[in-house]
């Protein structure tokens, strides 16, 4: 499995509201989600970035969106983001991650 992540893009907001709108996605709370909110939110993220506020990426593996990671900047101490992200249920990346990566720790982060 090839795991890639690219900046979101508009086009995305479908299968984006599909993962998050899955009834046993329990780890990101997310306010009453529609696709014109998710557009909305997409159509934001070139601002965003441009202003540095926000960096957001849609995680993909093999080349299909599986999920989505961000960046928020601290605009005080712009030193500082927070990393947080989302994953589709049917891919657990955190197989790839521990045997394929051989990465020794991942943080998971609730809000």
């Amino acid at each position: 499995m090839k795991v890639s992540i690219r900046p979101q893009k508009v086009s995305d907001a479908g299968r984006f509201l599909e993962i998050l709108s899955n009834p046993n996605f329990n780890f990101f709370h997310v306010q009453e989600i529609t696709l014109s909110r998710e557009v909305k939110f997409l159509k934001k993220n070139e601002e965003n970035r441009k202003r540095n506020f926000e960096h957001n990426y849609a995680i993909l593996a093999d080349g299909v969106v599986v999920g989505g990671c961000g960046i928020k900047i601290d605009q005080h101490r712009p030193y500082i983001g927070e990393i947080g992200y989302f994953l589709d249920e049917a891919k657990n990346l955190t197989t790839v991650l521990y045997t394929k990566m051989n990465t020794k720790t991942v943080s998971y982060m609730r809000s």
